[in-house]
């Protein structure tokens, strides 16, 4: 179980899950996605665009936050 949820929190695994709901999102509204900004139709879509922009960022806050402490603990 620890193995698992090392995995599951590991910043690695954030980013790709980001991309991949990115891409997703992207693949599924790209054609429509101006035309449902500009008359704020909302769809799942765009739920998952937004969820998977907020976990890319976390993603990469996390995995600066570990290559600092790796460089502090070296130095």
């Amino acid at each position: 179980m620890k193995k698992l949820k090392a995995f599951i929190e590991h910043p690695v695994t954030n980013l790709f899950i980001a991309a991949v709901l990115i891409g997703t999102s992207l693949a599924e509204g790209w054609e429509s996605f101006s035309g449902d900004l500009s008359e704020f139709d909302a769809g799942a879509h765009h739920g998952v665009l937004l969820f998977g922009v907020a976990m890319l960022l976390r993603g990469i806050i996390e995995a600066t936050e570990l290559v600092i402490e790796a460089h502090e603990k070296r130095h």
